[in-house]
């Protein structure tokens, strides 16, 4: 079985009835799964909030893109970045959901911390 639907394209039908849908092993099929994450999600711009999430300094939204872990934080300098959301130093996660902080992120394992900018 492979995961290329191109061939099957032309059987798109406007009426619900006789559309195509894509056959079910394109939902659970870890090939096709590995493909969408090498041509969607690691060469695109990926949606992960909206900026009114990340209003004030601090302010910071957590998710999983393909399979990395990635934070996303409101500068005091009001920009907003993004950043694997691991630590250097062992690379244990560094915050999880959404939130505040206020100085800056601490590594719950060795407290290593980090500024708004990423810097350590």
């Amino acid at each position: 079985m492979g995961t290329d639907v191109r061939g099957e394209r032309g059987l798109f039908n406007s009426d619900a009835k006789a559309s195509f849908t894509l056959p079910s092993r394109f939902y659970t099929d870890r090939k096709v799964q590995e493909r969408e994450i090498a041509s969607i999600f690691k060469r695109s711009w990926i949606n992960v909030g909206h900026v009114g999430d990340l209003a004030e300094p601090g302010d910071y939204l957590t998710e999983t893109i393909g399979h990395q872990p990635v934070l996303v934080v409101r500068g005091r300098d009001d920009e907003i970045r993004a950043f694997y959301n691991v630590c250097q130093h062992r690379g244990h996660v560094l915050l999880k959901g959404r939130g505040q902080v206020k100085r800056g992120i601490t590594c719950p394992y060795h407290a290593w911390f980090y500024d708004f900018d990423g810097t350590l």
